[in-house]
């Protein structure tokens, strides 16, 4: 999924789609910082300083507005932040840490499919003929067509 889909454009409105993790989204720190890790695959994220003040809006769902403004509210001197919240939510959604598996369909992949006769009519048929034989000719019937079919294949 390309994440230029998933950012509003500069100038048009905000979108109501809440950014939010997915669910199991561990937060790790590091002597370094701190590390965001994805709950199925184990690939992580290194955050920054800054972008740390948005986990928790990230955590519970935020929208892009809520997340700049909290972003200009707690960094005014930041230049740029509009692009850089783009930048780091894009980052965020490659990395399979934002949104849940019900926004990001998985890809079916065709596979072939070769349509298959339906035996059902024909095997209650033979049924209804082994049900009035006496058991013993029943049994050598059922072998017959046993043997015919292994023959056949």
């Amino acid at each position: 999924m390309n994440g230029d889909a998933l950012m509003p454009l500069p100038g048009a409105p905000a979108a109501a789609r809440a950014y939010r993790f997915r669910a199991g989204v561990a937060r790790v720190s590091r002597p370094g910082g701190m590390v965001l890790v994805a709950p199925e695959d184990g690939r992580a994220l290194r955050v920054s300083a800054v972008a740390q003040d948005l986990l928790p809006l990230l955590a519970d769902g935020a929208s892009f507005d809520e997340l700049l403004a909290r972003l200009r509210e707690r960094h005014p001197r930041a230049g740029d932040a509009e692009s850089k919240l783009r930048a780091f939510l894009d980052q965020l959604d490659r990395s399979g840490l934002l949104g849940t598996a019900a926004e990001k369909p998985m890809r079916r992949v065709a596979t072939a499919r070769w349509p298959l006769i339906d035996a059902d009519p024909l095997a209650r048929a033979v049924a209804r003929v082994l049900q009035r034989l006496p058991q013993p000719a029943g049994w050598l019937l059922l072998g017959l067509l046993g043997a015919a079919a292994l023959a056949a294949v």
